[in-house]
C-alpha cells in the first residue's frame, strides 16, 4: 500500500458502553508537552461544535493536519479538535466529558459559552429545559442496559471461543511480528495513545475505517468473529511499548478499559484493523490475519449453536440501544433549539476570528 497519510483523521475519544459514556478525553493532547488545549464550557446549542467545525477546516484549508474528534451520541458533532503539528487542541468539557484545566493558563484555558446566552430569554424556557433533561437522562440509562446486555452475550461468546484458543500460537505470532518488525535498540520510551474508532451512536454503529486504513501504509486485518482479537492485539502493542515505539491504542465500546480492538504504530505507519460482525472491513488491506489460525476447530465446533444464538440476540439488543439513542437524540436537539435562539451569534463569529488570529 502507498504511504498516502491524510491532512485529517476522525475518531471518537468518548463511547456509549456497558458502563455508560466512557471517556479518553484526557488523551486528546500530551498535556505536559501541548502548547495549549482550549477547554469550552457551555450548554446544547451554544455553538461549540460549530465554532470547533470553523476553526478546523480554516486551518485544513491552511494545509495544516487536523483531528475530528466526534460525539458519539452525535456523529455530525464534534466533541474536539487537535492539530498535531501545531500541539493544539480544543475540547468540549462540559458533561458528560467534563474536563477541567490542569495547568490553567500556561497549557489549558477556559472557553465560556455560556456567556454568549441571553440570560433572561433562557429562563423562559424553564419547564422545558427541566423536562427534555429529564427524558435524554432516562433514555440513556435505558439505552446502557440494553449495551449491557449485549455485552453478556458477547462474553458468553468469548469464553466458549477462549477454551479453544492455542495460547502459544497466539504469542508465538506476536513476538516473531516483533521481531521481523521492531528496533532492535528501543527508540524512546513508548507512550500510548486511548482513543475509539467506532462507537454505537444513534446512527448505528459508526466507524471510521476508511481514515485508519490511509494512514496505514501497512495494513492488517484481523478478520475475528468471536472477540479475541484483542488478546493479539494486546501482546502487540506491548511489544511495540518495550521496543519503545509510540501507539495509538483503540478500544471496543463493548470493553472500554481491557479490549484493544485497533492498533497504530505511529513510527513504522503500521495498523491492524479488526474485521468483525458488527463493524465489517472491506477495503485494501497490506495482509489478513485470520484468528481461527489460533484456535482448535474442533473445540470451537461444539459450541456453533450458542454461539450463533449469541450473534443473533446481540445485534437485536445492540437495535435497541441505538434506536433509544436516537430518541434520546431528538430530546437534545430540542434543547438546542432553546438555547440556540437566546444566544449570540455575532460574539461567536468575533470569538471564532480571534481565535483564527492566533493559530494561522
Amino acid at each position: 500500500m502507498t504511504d498516502n497519510r491524510p491532512q485529517t483523521q476522525n475518531y471518537f475519544l468518548g463511547a456509549n458502553t456497558p458502563y455508560g459514556f466512557f471517556s479518553y478525553f484526557d488523551h486528546v493532547v500530551d498535556l505536559p508537552n501541548a502548547r495549549h488545549l482550549y477547554i469550552i464550557k457551555g450548554g446544547p446549542g451554544t455553538g461549540k461544535s460549530t465554532f470547533m467545525k470553523r476553526v478546523a477546516g480554516a486551518l485544513v484549508d491552511s494545509g495544516r493536519q487536523a483531528d475530528f474528534i466526534h460525539c458519539c451520541s452525535d456523529p455530525d458533532s464534534l466533541d474536539g479538535i487537535a492539530f498535531p503539528e501545531l500541539a493544539v487542541a480544543f475540547v468540549d468539557g462540559t458533561a458528560p466529558h467534563i474536563i477541567e484545566a490542569r495547568y490553567p493558563a500556561a497549557i489549558d484555558s477556559l472557553i465560556d459559552f455560556g456567556a454568549l446566552i441571553d440570560a433572561q430569554r433562557i429562563a423562559g424556557h424553564r419547564e422545558t429545559i427541566l423536562g427534555e433533561t429529564t427524558a435524554i437522562q432516562n433514555l440513556y440509562h435505558k439505552a446502557f442496559r440494553y449495551i449491557r446486555a449485549a455485552r453478556a452475550l458477547l462474553d458468553d461468546t468469548y469464553s466458549a471461543a477462549a477454551a479453544a484458543l492455542i495460547p502459544d500460537k497466539v504469542e508465538s505470532y506476536a513476538a516473531k511480528f516483533a521481531k521481523n518488525n521492531f528496533p532492535k535498540v528501543p527508540y524512546d520510551t513508548g507512550r500510548q495513545t486511548n482513543r475509539f474508532l467506532s462507537a454505537i451512536s444513534p446512527d448505528g454503529i459508526i466507524d471510521y475505517f476508511d481514515d485508519f486504513a490511509r494512514k496505514s501504509e501497512y495494513l492488517y486485518v484481523v478478520d475475528d468473529q468471536y472477540g479475541l482479537s484483542g488478546i493479539l492485539l494486546g501482546l502487540i502493542n506491548e511489544h511495540a511499548l518495550r521496543a519503545g515505539l509510540s501507539t495509538e491504542v483503540y478500544y471496543c465500546s463493548m470493553d472500554p478499559l481491557c479490549k484493544i480492538e485497533h492498533l497504530y504504530l505511529r513510527e513504522l505507519h503500521i495498523g491492524f484493523l479488526t474485521s468483525n460482525p458488527y463493524h465489517p472491513y472491506s477495503g485494501d488491506y497490506f495482509r489478513k490475519v485470520n484468528m481461527l489460525r489460533f484456535l482448535d476447530r474442533d473445540q470451537l465446533a461444539a459450541h456453533k449453536t450458542r454461539i450463533h444464538f449469541n450473534k443473533k440476540a446481540a445485534l437485536a439488543l445492540l437495535e435497541e440501544a441505538i434506536g433509544t439513542l436516537s430518541n434520546a437524540r431528538a430530546h437534545h436537539r430540542t434543547l438546542e433549539e432553546l438555547y440556540r435562539g437566546c444566544v449570540d451569534f455575532g460574539e461567536l463569529d468575533r470569538l471564532t476570528q480571534t481565535h483564527l488570529r492566533d493559530l494561522l
